[in-house]
């Protein structure tokens, strides 16, 4: 669109008459605003010329009225918060009142050192007096030799140790001079006095209940045995719950059982053990009768014929305390070993055994502690006590590991230095 369209000069002119006019009332403005301006700064002088009239004494006591007023204000408000704070700490304050001070002495009310002394003086003396009789008192199995010595009058012909080998039982055949092996030839030694002749010695090894160490003593009293050159054969007769062939790796799918159920000839049934001089006899398949098994005169026929060929019978039976398989087996041994295990056996257990024997049921018998601490001395003679500790001392070889005897244990469990 060009400049000169009559639109763009109507425009034009309405643009140049609301200028003209937007001027004409901010001039107009201007003047009545500077007419204000000039008034108040008219009554301002007046008001300035009335103040410069008012005489210095009078404003001073105006300034003093101002400062009375805000230090009332202020007193008025503290007043207040005083009143508020006295009536919340009435709500707490405690009805008890400090009738004295407490006087400081230099020397100590309480507690009284003689009082003091004289309880644990008396203390010292009656705490462990009771532990010792509530352990003695309280004790239910075996601990010691004099355990034994005071409950029956079946002699005592070893004492064995503590072995921490959880792996086998065969402990002599792999440390021969520990002194666990030193145990074991003890009672080997005195065995021979239970001999019965030159010939063929028969063992029968047995116990009250299961876990007292039979397998463990059976395997390693045979092997002390074929260490000396004795030929020795073990027959494993727990026939409910054979054990033994599993130290040597073997199956039991042929033993014992299977002589006696006519199912295999001895020669098969016999086997040759790693140990040099050391024959097993397993026990085979546990069969429905153990104890219709053990009382035919096929037992008879195997001891006989393992007696000629061997100088060492021991047999393995099961607990007299549980079943009665063991009676079946004795009239073939020349002795029983009756197994008792340190902490474990009954003393319950050891009370029967004088029943047993003067009813006829148990002939020739003595007793093995085992799993003894030897917390102290048997009379071996093989210095202060059989503790096991590691390392390797003169001839013996401290294969295990002591169990300590602490006071604790001496305490509840009836042992000396």
């Amino acid at each position: 669109m060009k400049a000169d369209a009559p639109a763009v000069r109507i425009l034009d002119q309405q643009i140049a008459e609301n200028k003209a006019a937007l001027i004409e009332n901010i001039k107009s403005i201007q003047r009545r605003l500077q007419t204000s301006l000039n008034t108040i700064n008219s009554q301002l002088g007046r008001y300035e010329d009335d103040i410069r009239g008012v005489p210095e004494m009078e404003r001073e006591l105006l300034e003093i009225k101002r400062s009375v007023e805000v230090n009332q204000n202020i007193y008025t408000y503290l007043l207040q918060k005083k009143a508020e704070t006295s009536i919340a700490q009435a709500t707490v304050v405690s009805d008890n009142k400090v009738l004295d001070q407490a006087v400081l002495s230099e020397e100590p009310v309480q507690p009284d050192r003689k009082i003091v002394a004289a309880v644990i003086l008396l203390l010292s003396l009656v705490v462990p007096t009771g532990l010792v009789l509530a352990g003695t008192l309280l004790r239910t199995t075996v601990m010691n030799k004099e355990d034994i010595s005071n409950l029956t009058t079946v002699p005592v012909i070893g004492v064995v140790g503590h072995s921490d080998d959880a792996d086998s039982n065969l402990v002599v055949h792999k440390r021969p001079k520990s002194v666990l092996a030193e145990g074991f030839r003890t009672v080997r030694t005195n065995l021979r006095f239970y001999s019965t002749g030159s010939g063929c010695q028969t063992i029968l090894i047995t116990s009250s209940v299961g876990g007292e160490g039979k397998s463990f003593v059976t395997l390693n009293l045979a092997t002390i045995m074929a260490l000396q050159q004795q030929k020795v054969v073990v027959v494993g007769l727990d026939l409910r719950k054979p054990k033994l062939f599993q130290d040597f790796g073997w199956s039991n799918d042929i033993g014992a059982s299977s002589y006696l159920a006519g199912a295999a000839k001895l020669d098969d049934i016999i086997r040759s053990s790693p140990i040099p001089n050391l024959d097993l006899v397993i026990s085979g398949p546990i069969p429905p009768n153990p104890a219709e098994l053990l009382s035919k005169p096929a037992l008879r026929e195997m001891f006989d014929e393992l007696k000629h060929r061997y100088d060492v019978v021991i047999i393995d039976t099961p607990p007299i305390g549980v079943v009665s398989d063991a009676y079946l087996v004795m009239p073939n041994a020349d002795m029983v070993l009756y197994m008792v295990r340190q902490g474990y056996s009954k003393l319950e257990y050891l009370r029967s055994l004088d029943e047993l024997i003067q009813d006829g049921r148990l002939k020739q018998v003595s007793i093995l502690l085992n799993d003894s601490d030897f917390s102290h001395s048997y009379g071996y003679g093989y210095g202060h006590h059989y503790g096991y500790v590691k390392g390797n001392s003169g001839y013996y070889d401290m294969g295990e590991s002591e169990r300590p005897n602490s006071l604790w244990s001496r305490l509840f469990k009836g042992r000396k230095n």
